[in-house]
Formats: structure tokens, sequence, C-alpha cells
């Protein structure tokens, strides 16, 4: 019985995640009325949810990324690369940053009947193409496509100062092995986005809950 409602739980309560009512739920409310993630794994792989919209990973990355920009002189437009519908780009934004979001559109032609037309303004372009356009010195990448690694040809970015990569750390879904735990070099420094990282709920936590967290905010900064 208990079983069963979780399992409705889940898709019913994100129904709304993207449409046009911008829903944004907050952590607590996930923890409070989430307890189980039966289903849920399922629920993100059927409509092609990676990351969830949660209001204190969105205010918190906004506060970090305040901070970054203040510490490193960095000047916009900024980019979110593989920006999906803009949902995030949108939040941002929405707390006084100035962010481009770029999508090349795969996603949305091999899941056309599963997800809605983008609800913020996307500009469908891909990410090298985007890059050499815009040449930005911070760009944002949530849930890099799995099996590829973007992190090589970023680096090579002559304006690029800071790439912030959100995602499962530990291989699976999102890039390969190396895209979080790329060996520090002399020109590159890792360092994990906390705040952010403790309030990220993804396609790859499960468990009572949500104990279970692969996903992290992490930061690699040109030194």
């Amino acid at each position: 019985m208990v079983k069963n409602y979780l399992q409705k739980l889940f898709p019913d309560h994100l129904k709304n995640l993207f449409t046009e009512n911008y829903y944004i739920i907050s952590f607590k409310e996930v923890i409070e009325e989430c307890l189980f993630t039966t289903g849920w794994q399922e629920f993100c792989k059927e409509r092609g949810v990676f990351q969830l919209p949660i209001k204190e990973f969105c205010d918190n990355l906004s506060i970090e990324l305040y901070s970054l920009i203040a510490e490193y002189s960095l000047k916009g437009p900024f980019l979110e690369l593989g920006a999906g519908n803009g949902w995030l780009t949108r939040y941002l934004n929405k707390c006084g940053h100035r962010f481009i979001a770029i999508d090349s559109g795969m996603l949305y032609l091999r899941t056309a009947k599963k997800w809605q037309l983008p609800y913020y303004p996307v500009l469908l372009m891909d990410w090298e193409e985007a890059i050499n356009t815009f040449r930005p010195q911070l760009v944002v990448i949530s849930w890099m496509p799995m099996g590829e690694d973007w992190s090589k040809l970023l680096r090579k970015t002559p304006s690029l100062k800071i790439y912030i990569l959100i995602g499962e750390e530990l291989g699976g879904r999102c890039g390969d092995w190396d895209t979080f735990l790329l060996p520090l070099s002399e020109n590159w420094q890792r360092r994990e986005l906390t705040r952010s990282s403790s309030f990220s709920l993804s396609a790859a936590d499960f468990g009572f809950s949500f104990l279970v967290k692969y996903s992290k905010t992490v930061a690699w900064i040109k030194i």
C-alpha cells in the first residue's frame, strides 16, 4: 500500500517541473514527502530528468557563482552548456546572473514525446560552436552526456577561466570516469562547491530520504 503510493508520488509530484509554471521544489518538501525513492529512477529515465530543480540547490549555486565571479573578476555573459529546457539558466538569471542557455536539441529529438518545448529561451547550438562564438569566461554544465568528456577541449578554450560541472561524480550517466576527477595540472585546480552539492538531488541519487547521493557540483579553475 505504502510502496504503491510512493511509486506514484514522485511522478505526480514532479509533473509540473517542466511546465510553464516554472515549478521549483524545495529540498525539505522532497525529504519530508518522499521518504522512499521507489520508482524515482524509473521516472527519471522515462521523462529524461537528470537534475531535480531544487530551490536550495539553485540558491546556493547562485551564491557560489557570485563568490567565484568576484574572486576571479569574471565578466559575463556566461553560458550554460547542455541546458535542456533552460530551467537552471532561468533561475540563475532571476537571481541576477547573466547566463545564456545553450543546447544542441538532440535530447529533445530523441525524447520528443516525453519533453515539452523549452520554457526559457534556449539557443540551439553545438557547445563547441557556442564557446567559440561567445568566448565565455565561465560555463556551467549540468549532466554532461554519458560517455562524453568535454573537459579537455574546455581547458583549451583561451577565454575560459572556470567551468562548473553538475552531475554524477563517479562515472555512470554523466561524462566518463575522468570528468570530475581529472588529475590536477599546473593550470587547473579542482574545487567542490559544497553548498550546492549538499542540496543536489538527481537521477543518480536514491535510498531512504536520498541518503545515497552521487551528484555533486565541482568547479575547475584555471590558475
